[in-house]
């Protein structure tokens, strides 16, 4: 049986766009970010978690481009907020990296992960990264 989700995409002027999709086909789903995918936002409920928690799977990075990753908080009335950042180290290491929400989530909304574009896009254009999970944590 398939899971509805809601898949969110960022327009150029940094808001965010909720569409409805059933590709997820089951909870071990994992999202995947790319060179042409750099965002992906996942609904959550308000909480007093004291973190956000990214579950990264698998990389691929023949060339060990550096990658840095941004995490905000969009709020249901469209404010968005900058939670944190982190990088993998080495570049091609998967692993689960926290990051504090510093009280932010007060209402419903989503948590929108980016990739920040590489400089060298040719050096970037085989870059992928599987998140099996975005989640609060309180550690």
């Amino acid at each position: 049986m398939a899971l509805v989700f809601s898949l969110a995409i960022l327009s150029c002027n940094g808001k965010v766009t909720t569409q409805t999709s059933a590709t997820r086909l089951n909870k071990d789903s994992s999202y995947k970010l790319d060179i042409k995918n750099l965002s992906v936002a996942h609904a959550i409920n308000k909480g007093s978690q004291k973190f956000v928690k990214v579950q990264i799977d698998s990389v691929r990075n023949p060339n060990m481009v550096e990658l840095l990753f941004e995490v905000y908080f969009q709020a249901e009335n469209g404010k968005k907020n900058f939670l944190g950042s982190f990088s993998l180290y080495p570049s091609n290491n998967p692993g689960t990296f926290i990051v504090a929400t510093n009280g932010q989530i007060k209402e419903n909304g989503l948590i929108i992960l980016t990739m920040r574009r590489p400089t060298d896009l040719t050096k970037a254009r085989d870059v992928s990264v599987n998140i099996r999970a975005i989640s609060l944590a309180d550690q």
